[in-house]
């Protein structure tokens, strides 16, 4: 038997500037807190260890049932019923750091509270009998696009492409003070430099690509962020959009998922992902979507060359990010993008 004691759970009713929640509600901040005497199974029923774990919570005793959904690549994602309505209980499977499960709380709770359509967070457990983080969300009912798509109608498609559009100009309107990811800065260029000159460093020795080319890509993603540095503020971003983190209840967009990679970036970032894996995948999808984005306010200066850098980093990200998890045809993908990418200009 593995006691459930010692984790560190966000409890509700503490505020904290830097973690806001909505107006008139108040935000959660970290405590270190006992999470409960109850104990886990240690057996092979993976689901009951869960669910006891989540039965400890405060608050969560009333849970009677968990039910696992379908996850995405990065984790595991349960359906819990209690008296109070049903749960999302999400366990992150790479990542067991739980600094990155307070900032991926942290970027969820300032959506949230700017008011895009995401669930609301009700807990975080940073270190969890699991051996992993936890968190806990309200469940919001739907499917992803993806699932929902082939179902839909042409006028469907397009109104839930325009919501999305509206959720994600929502999104980018929020602004920080300072860059974060890598690490924290609030030159746009200085942000640019350090990851070019890290992803330079892999890339050599990977070898996945000529280091000549990697350095001559990396120079020219150094002078193009020093062009448009002055255009570009930190802006809440996703970095991970794409159908499969859009839900979907009947013909309505209705939440945007999986904030796990958000931080405070340049917003032209998010039109990566959308351009290759959105647009270019779902014909018809982009017109509505940038409708969306500008009915709401959405509007980048100097865009085509603010995403040019973040192309760049992008590839050069994802080509050594494919090769270390294995998935052959997402690498070549990215190095076939790259390539083309080589032979444009900002």
């Amino acid at each position: 038997m593995t006691s459930v004691a010692g984790g560190t759970v966000l409890l509700p009713g503490v505020a904290d500037s830097k973690n806001p929640g909505r107006p008139g509600e108040v935000s959660l901040r970290s405590q270190a807190v006992t999470a409960g005497a109850a104990a886990v199974d240690t057996a092979p029923d993976f689901d009951r260890q869960v669910l006891a774990v989540v039965r400890a919570l405060p608050g969560l005793a009333g849970v009677c049932a968990i039910v696992p959904v379908a996850g995405g690549r990065s984790h595991r994602t349960w359906r819990a019923s209690g008296p109070d309505g049903d749960l999302l209980v999400k366990l992150p499977l790479r990542e067991p750091d739980p600094d990155r499960a307070r900032r991926h709380a942290v970027m969820h709770r300032t959506a949230y509270a700017a008011g895009v359509p995401v669930a609301r967070l009700r807990l975080v457990v940073d270190r969890s009998p699991l051996g992993r983080p936890l968190l806990v969300f309200d469940w919001l009912p739907g499917v992803d696009a993806v699932a929902a798509w082939p179902g839909l109608t042409v006028e469907d498609r397009r109104a839930v492409a325009f919501a999305w559009g509206q959720a994600v100009a929502w999104m980018h309107a929020t602004t920080g003070g300072a860059f974060t990811g890598h690490a924290a800065r609030v030159s746009w260029d200085e942000v640019v430099a350090a990851r070019a000159s890290e992803l330079e460093r892999e890339h050599h020795a990977l070898r996945l690509l000529p280091p000549a080319v990697v350095t001559a890509a990396a120079a020219r993603l150094r002078a193009a962020a020093r062009r448009v540095a002055p255009l570009v503020r930190p802006a809440l971003t996703h970095l991970d959009l794409h159908l499969p983190n859009v839900l979907v209840n009947g013909a309505r967009m209705v939440g945007l998922l999986d904030f796990e990679h958000a931080r405070w970036w340049d917003a032209a970032a998010d039109f990566v992902k959308l351009r290759a894996w959105v647009f270019e995948a779902y014909p018809g999808t982009a017109e509505p979507f940038l409708a969306g984005y500008r009915d709401a306010g959405g509007h980048l200066p100097g865009f085509e060359a603010r995403q040019w850098v973040c192309e760049g980093l992008e590839w050069l990200s994802g080509i050594a990010y494919w090769h270390h998890v294995g998935d052959t045809a997402l690498g070549a993908d990215y190095r076939s993008r790259f390539a083309a990418w080589l032979d444009t200009d900002p």
